[in-house]
């Protein structure tokens, strides 16, 4: 895991006045990352063999980002492979930007412009070979972008949907720092942020704009210049723990018996009985209706292995409501209501909730007398609307789905808060992961301090923007819950499993197309995941 941060410019002030560094050399150590990503970038498209020299467009800002590029303008200057166009979109302001305009502006080998028309400005080359920098507006920002900003950033956009590349420096000019959506962001194929990775380069709102992302260090080690004031974690690959079995003296009643309650859109409980099973769970079985179970194989085509009850089983060791249950709740002769009256009375049993479960109207009592349980919910925003309403955390503005997307972290800390030890996923395209246990209950060795843990997990493809994907992530955390993972590590796995695995399944083929792929092609993905 790597920590992430909603604004970095305090460790700045940090590494000065604790280890005597200055703005003048962190700005130098930035131009020196820039720097050489640009000439890798140069090296991977062999621009070098298609263009001389080769055009490079440095867009400076008015504050240090913009100090970053008159910096780099002036590393570069004098390379007479490489033609130096520096774009003042904006007069320096703070001292350090200041200064290095005017070494930068020392130097004749720089083109200079102040304002800059690309309609009708002749790059002397196709826009292809153009390398864009992007200096103009740096993180921290949140708001609005207005004129003339936005122009000059749709300028850069234009640019690249003509085939420039372009690298932001420290984030792409234009991103909120708050995690919220904007339309008037740069479009970079990378971005070199500096110091510490930011919170914002990873949530939804970037998806589409950071393009790859390299941390650059600014003279100390991340490790040093880092502090425990961080907002998020990032998960990594290698935060992923398997099932794997390693005692070999074992049978199926080591790896705990998943049960699945099945409701009006059987498919659901198939799918998620399938992905459980397939992840390690010694034994699944789907718990119908009583009513359903009058012949032998009630489910038509479910797999052999899954087993078919109208009762939960005696020694169950987790189960999983929600994926087709239904909305039933009030009947009493209702399977759903015998589902959730089961829940109520297994309280120390670990659950999965999912799907419908979010509309259940006593979810917040049930939620509390679930605290001393392992358990996992996992909406996506509609439904973590309805939770966010029916346990009264938010204001009716604050439930819609748009609301809920440009305050995702926020809202998921104020439900961690409210139900402690219950886990919350937040599905999307990147999952958020909430958790909170009081410092002081705590057994959980990784818990170091008194908040909400937030883990981001951005991998996932967009092939899982399909029905039935949610259905097997229930199924992976049924079967983890199942074999004793606390529900926060769950859903820390499961979360990576399933993102680890749409990759993985597209790279191997097993997933055929990114629009093509069915839950059993996630399934049989996951099962290749070493």
């Amino acid at each position: 895991m790597k920590n992430l941060y909603h604004d970095t410019r305090d460790l700045d002030k940090l590494a000065v006045q604790k280890y005597s560094l200055t703005e003048d050399i962190m700005m130098e150590n930035a131009a020196s990352e820039i720097e050489r990503a640009l000439y890798d970038t140069i090296l991977k498209k062999r621009l070098g063999t298609l263009c001389y020299p080769i055009p490079i467009l440095i867009v400076c800002g008015g504050g240090n980002n913009g100090g970053d590029g008159y910096t780099l303008a002036r590393r570069l200057a004098g390379n007479k492979e490489l033609k130096i166009l520096l774009w003042v979109a904006k007069q320096p302001k703070t001292p350090q930007c200041i200064l290095q305009a005017e070494r930068a502006q020392k130097n004749s080998e720089i083109q200079a412009f102040t304002k800059l028309d690309i309609a009708t400005y002749n790059f002397e080359a196709q826009t292809s070979h153009l390398l864009i920098i992007d200096c103009f507006i740096g993180s921290g920002f949140t708001g609005t972008i207005r004129k003339p900003s936005a122009s000059i950033i749709q300028q850069i956009n234009t640019l690249h949907a003509n085939g420039a590349y372009t690298i932001a420096c420290d984030v792409p000019s234009g991103l909120p720092a708050d995690c919220s959506y904007s339309d008037t962001v740069v479009y970079a194929d990378k971005t070199v942020t500096m110091g510490a990775l930011k919170t914002s380069l990873y949530c939804e709102c970037a998806k589409e704009f950071a393009g790859s992302i390299k941390c650059a260090n600014l003279g100390i080690q991340s490790a040093v210049f880092e502090n425990s004031n961080f907002e998020a974690k990032l998960l990594e690959p290698k935060d992923l723990v398997l099932p794997h079995r390693n005692n070999p003296n074992t049978h199926k009643g080591s790896f705990g018996h998943a049960a699945l309650f099945v409701g009006e859109k059987p498919g659901a409980s198939v799918i998620g009985g399938t992905a459980a099973f397939s992840f390690g769970a010694g034994l699944t079985t789907l718990v119908l209706s009583p009513s359903t179970t009058n012949n032998t194989y009630t489910i038509a085509n479910c797999p052999f292995m899954l087993m078919q009850s109208d009762t939960v089983p005696q020694k169950v060791s987790a189960v999983c409501a929600g994926p087709g249950l239904g909305h039933d709740f009030t009947n009493t002769k209702s399977h759903t209501y015998m589902a959730v009256r089961w829940i109520f009375e297994h309280s120390d049993i670990p659950c999965v909730l999912d799907a419908d479960m979010c509309y259940y109207p006593d979810l917040a009592k049930l939620l509390h007398n679930r605290s001393k349980a392992q358990t996992v919910i996992t909406p996506h925003p509609k439904e973590f609307a309805s939770i966010l309403q029916l346990c009264n955390l938010a204001t009716e503005e604050e439930t819609s789905v748009f609301y809920i997307k440009n305050h995702s972290i926020e809202l998921v800390q104020r439900f961690c808060k409210a139900f402690p030890r219950i886990a919350l996923i937040l599905k999307g395209s990147t999952q958020i992961i909430g958790y909170y246990e009081p410092l002081e209950e705590t057994k959980d060795l990784e818990i170091k301090k008194e908040q909400v843990q937030i883990y981001l997990n951005p991998w996932g493809k967009s092939c899982l923007s399909k029905g039935g994907s949610g259905d097997v992530l229930a199924g992976l955390l049924v079967a983890l819950l199942a074999q004793k993972y606390t529900a926060r590590k769950a859903a820390i796995c499961a979360s990576l499993t399933l993102a680890l695995a749409s990759k993985k399944g597209l790279k191997s083929g097993i997933i055929k197309s990114d629009y093509s792929m069915s839950p059993f092609d996630l399934i049989d993905a996951i099962k290749e995941l070493q």
